[in-house]
């Protein structure tokens, strides 16, 4: 690996610093403390991991640098290793419905690359890497009715301990065979070894999409009540209700996707239609809606990862769904108690349990921070006394790790430390994240 592969210009470090949604996290990092690698191939990832190692450097995996929880924050005197620079496609085979990649391939790109041999794995958000989805073990836009990256990811090579590189599946889709460690390496944010390349199932791209929104004048509980009425007559591949606030206060919405052959999507698509229109939910206009998921969409990403004067943060707990109500009641009552401003919610209706809740602050001001990091306490430990978890969707990386101590017991804790060692034993891998 040569000194191009390295990154020490601090104009360019702070965009590693930047993106990360730290006024949550707190300990700024400067962009002094730390130096990037980006690799190029599995053998240098090897080789930073060795000297790492030597050294006993922290290491900290990085894609698009999207995480939410900060699982990639630059930690003082550690390496970033930037896998941007390993994105590349290195086999597509249509006949078995596998793709084998790199782990810095953009989602979307990915997604393009595979729709053009028949292909697709559907999962979002586009902006994010394959590598960071499978860390986070995060839950796309785009794959409500499949899952979150466990249900696609059939084999990783993986660098760990002091350069060890090794498969954690096969090349096939079912494979029973002793423990899981593919598995255990999904959701593990980079403290287990770094992810080299992936093995995912692609199923066969659909002939049709077609996404519609519907508006009601209804109080909340109805809605949700049609959208699970969908659920249960048509099973969309996504199925969404965002209330009143995430639509500037006029309506709550439903949000359905259909995919599949064209004419059995349209006639889905005409069939709910006519079950929403019964019960008193109207059609959004194609082009009203997609403008409107778009803003949502851009807002969400910039306010709630990029630093800006004002933040938009979204929270995505675990809960029973029989807890949806109560939950957004005290979501509510806690915003208006530490004057935090609330933004709405929505309720993944296929994925059930999974509930988004959006609030704002000003994050130019330490007290309205402070207040948000508050209300944040309470809330979840709220979450965790119903059984829930802290977090569905976006892993815990640094902002949240306080949280495991609350939601799991010492003995919980200290068995996953001891799995962490068997991998890690110098604790080099993102020593600050998860636990």
């Amino acid at each position: 690996m040569g000194k191009d592969s390295l990154v020490t210009d601090q104009s360019i470090l702070h965009s590693y610093v930047e993106v990360v949604n730290s006024d949550n996290i707190g300990g700024n990092v400067r962009e002094n403390d730390f130096v990037v690698a980006r690799p190029r191939s599995t053998d240098e990832v090897a080789r930073i991991v060795r000297f790492a190692a030597r050294k006993k450097i922290p290491l900290i995996a990085r894609g698009a640098g999207t995480s939410r929880e900060g699982a990639t924050l630059p930690l003082p005197k550690s390496v970033v290793v930037d896998f941007t620079t390993m994105s590349r496609i290195l086999d597509v085979n249509v006949e078995n419905g596998t793709v084998l990649a790199q782990p810095g391939i953009a989602l979307d790109l990915l997604e393009e690359k595979l729709n053009e041999r028949g292909l697709s794995v559907g999962h979002g958000p586009e902006h994010a890497t394959l590598g960071g989805s499978i860390g986070t073990n995060s839950l796309g836009q785009g794959s409500s009715r499949f899952g979150d990256m466990r249900n696609f990811v059939a084999d990783l090579e993986v660098v760990v301990g002091e350069g060890t590189v090794f498969h954690t599946g096969r090349a096939v889709w079912r494979n029973n065979t002793g423990y899981s460690l593919t598995q255990l390496f999904i959701g593990s944010e980079g403290t287990l070894g770094l992810i080299t390349a992936v093995t995912l199932k692609a199923g066969a791209r659909p002939e049709s999409t077609q996404k519609r929104m519907y508006a009601f004048q209804s109080p909340l509980d109805h809605v949700v009540s049609v959208a699970r009425g969908i659920e249960g007559a048509f099973l969309p591949d996504g199925n969404r209700v965002d209330d009143e606030a995430r639509n500037d206060g006029e309506v709550s919405t439903i949000r359905v996707t259909f995919r599949g052959k064209r004419e059995v999507v349209e006639l889905q698509t005409k069939l709910c239609d006519e079950f929403v229109s019964a019960r008193g939910g109207q059609v959004v206009p194609d082009d009203i809606a997609a403008d409107l998921v778009q803003k949502r969409s851009a807002k969400g990403f910039e306010m709630g990862v990029r630093p800006t004067e004002a933040r938009n943060v979204p929270e995505e707990p675990a809960l029973r769904f029989s807890d949806w109500k109560s939950s957004l009641e005290k979501w509510k009552n806690l915003c208006e108690r530490h004057e935090i401003d609330y933004h709405g919610c929505q309720l993944n209706i296929s994925y059930p349990g999974v509930i988004t809740f959006y609030s704002g602050y000003s994050t130019n001001r330490p007290e309205k921070v402070e207040s948000y990091r508050l209300l944040m306490r309470e809330f979840y430990s709220y979450v965790i006394e119903r059984q829930g978890s802290f977090s569905a969707t976006h892993g815990v990386g640094k902002r949240m790790s306080g949280f495991m101590s609350a939601q799991y017991s010492k003995e919980y804790l200290e068995l996953m430390r001891r799995i962490k060692g068997v991998f890690d034993p110098l604790n080099i891998f993102n020593p600050s994240a998860v636990l």
